[in-house]
C-alpha cells in the first residue's frame, strides 16, 4: 500500500511538472509570437494559457489586449486591458493602461468615457505620465467643444500662451452654427448652403424648391388645392426639410473639420 502511495505521488509531481513546463514553453512561444507581431497568432497562444493558468500576470492580460487593438477589435481589447488593470498593483503602470484605454476610446469617439478614464489615470500617475495626460485631457475637451477645460489643461504643458489664445480665439466664433444652417433653408431653401459658402447646392436647393412651389400653386389654381396637396405636396416638403437637414450636417461637418485644423495648430505648439 505505502508502495502504491508513493508510486501515486511521483506520478501527480511528475504530471504537475510537465504541465509546468508545457505552460512555460506556450508562454515563451506567445512571447515570441508577440514580439513579432504575430498577432492572432499570439491571442490563440495567450488564449490557451488562460485557460490552464490562473495566475495570469496583468503583462499577459495587457499584452491580449494589444493583439486586439492590433486587429481592430476595440471592445475586446477595452475588456483585456480592465481585467489588466484589476490585476496590476503598482499605479504608475495602472495609468499607462488607462492611456492605452484612452486612445482606443479618442480614436473610436467615445470622448465622455476617454474623459472619465484620463481623470482616473491622473490620480495614480507620475510626473512624466501626467503631462501625457493633460495632453490627452486638453485635446479630447476640445473635440468635445468644452474650451475652456481644453485651454486649461493645454495652460499645464504649452509655454507659448499668448499663441495658444490666439488659437483659442477662433473657438469663440462658434462658425459654422447648424441650427443656423438648418432654419435658414427651412425659411429661404438654399440659405443655409450659401450661409456655409456651398453656393452650387444653395442654387440646386432654391431652383428645385422654388420649382416645387409654383407647381404647387398651378396645380391648386388649375385643378384644386387637395389636388396638390396630395399630389405636389409631399415632394415639396421632402425636398425642403432635406435641404434643411443637408444644411444642419454639412455645418457640423465643416465646424468638425475647422476644429480639427485649430486643434492641429494647437498641438504643434506642444514640445513632445
Amino acid at each position: 500500500m505505502k508502495r502504491l502511495i508513493l508510486i501515486l505521488t511521483i506520478l501527480c509531481i511528475s504530471i504537475i511538472n510537465l504541465k509546468s513546463q508545457s505552460l512555460q514553453e506556450l508562454q515563451e512561444y506567445a512571447d515570441r509570437s508577440y514580439n513579432d507581431q504575430q498577432f492572432k497568432e499570439s491571442f490563440k497562444l495567450y488564449e490557451r494559457i488562460l485557460f490552464f493558468n490562473d495566475s495570469i500576470t496583468s503583462d499577459d492580460f495587457f499584452r491580449i489586449g494589444e493583439c486586439k487593438r492590433q486587429l481592430n477589435e476595440y471592445d475586446e481589447a477595452l475588456y483585456y486591458y480592465n481585467l489588466a488593470i484589476n490585476q496590476s498593483g503598482a499605479d504608475s503602470i495602472k495609468a499607462n493602461y488607462y492611456i492605452k484605454i484612452c486612445h482606443i476610446l479618442i480614436s473610436n469617439e467615445r470622448y465622455s468615457k476617454a474623459i472619465q478614464s484620463l481623470l482616473i489615470a491622473q490620480q495614480i500617475s507620475n510626473e512624466q505620465q501626467l503631462v501625457r495626460i493633460n495632453f490627452l485631457l486638453a485635446s479630447t475637451y476640445f473635440l468635445v467643444e468644452d474650451y475652456l477645460s481644453s485651454k486649461f489643461y493645454f495652460n499645464q504643458i504649452i509655454k507659448d500662451t499668448n499663441q495658444l489664445s490666439s488659437l483659442f480665439s477662433y473657438t469663440l466664433r462658434k462658425y459654422p452654427n447648424s441650427k443656423k444652417a438648418f432654419w435658414l433653408s427651412t425659411f429661404f431653401p438654399g440659405l443655409g448652403q450659401f450661409y456655409l459658402g456651398d453656393i452650387k447646392d444653395g442654387v440646386n436647393s432654391l431652383l428645385l424648391n422654388t420649382s416645387l412651389t409654383l407647381l404647387f400653386v398651378h396645380t391648386s389654381y388649375e385643378s384644386s388645392f387637395i389636388s396638390s396637396s396630395l399630389s405636389i405636396y409631399p415632394w415639396l416638403h421632402r425636398y425642403l426639410t432635406g435641404g434643411a437637414e443637408n444644411a444642419r450636417q454639412h455645418a457640423i461637418l465643416k465646424r468638425k473639420k475647422n476644429n480639427r485644423l485649430i486643434l492641429s495648430k494647437i498641438i504643434n505648439l506642444y514640445p513632445e
